[in-house]
Parts: structure tokens; sequence; C-alpha cells
């Protein structure tokens, strides 16, 4: 068993935040993805300011994604400075998805591309422009 007493508060949110995004990430059912949500948001809470926040955003988002609160997710996504998450393909793969969800596909479009600059081979972003995997 980990006592929280353990861990320095960065390397708790960390965990939690790994576990959570886990869990939402697996989508194996209902309950557990909202049992990641929850895990994520306690490590958004002990890093609400820390050098992790933007990832433990995108991982918040991804769990409201997952829960169908499209809006919701696109609200957290836009919390996140991407300037620092320019370089990252899961981020630019969860902004495409919630705004392909909401219906804006033009911006969807422009977070594809980005995605597909990173990862030239994401199936996600060659799926939505009609390409094989």
């Amino acid at each position: 068993m980990i006592k929280k007493n353990e861990f320095s508060p960065h390397e708790r949110a960390s965990t939690l935040n790994y576990y959570g995004y886990s869990l939402i990430e697996l989508n194996r059912s209902t309950a557990e993805v909202e049992k990641g949500y929850k895990l994520v948001l306690e490590a958004l809470a002990l890093e609400k300011d820390g050098e992790s926040k933007d990832a433990y955003l995108d991982s918040k988002a991804w769990g409201l994604y997952r829960m169908g609160r499209f809006d919701e997710a696109y609200e957290a996504m836009q919390l996140i400075d991407s300037k620092k998450m320019s370089r990252d393909d899961v981020f630019w793969e969860h902004m495409a998805a919630i705004q392909d969800a909401l219906g804006l596909k033009k911006e969807a479009r422009k977070s594809y591309r980005k995605l597909l600059k990173l990862n030239p081979k994401h199936p996600d972003a060659l799926k939505f422009f009609g390409k094989k995997k």
C-alpha cells in the first residue's frame, strides 16, 4: 500500500495522473473512466500551478471527452498553454478529436494537420482525411 506521505506532492500528482489517464485511455467501462477522471482531478488539485499542469489539463479534457462532455472537454483544452504542448502529438490528437466531436471541422482539420506533422502515420488523423492507415 502506498502511503500519502511517502511521496512529494509532485510525485503523488504525477502518479495519480498517470493512473487516471491510463484508465481513461483504456476506456473499458464508464465506471473506470469516471474513476480515472476523479484521479486526474486530484492530480490537478495538487499541481494546479506546477510544471505538469498542462499535461494534467489534457488528461482532464480527455476524460470529459470519453464521458461525452465535449463542450467541457474543449474548455479544458483551451486552458492549456498550447505553446508548451506544440510538440506533443497526444495533445493534438485530443484537441482534434474534441473539435471533431463538436462539429468544428475547420479547427479539427488544422489540429489533425499539426498531428500529422508530428506523427505522419497517426491512424486517427489519416482516417479523418480519408486516407488508409
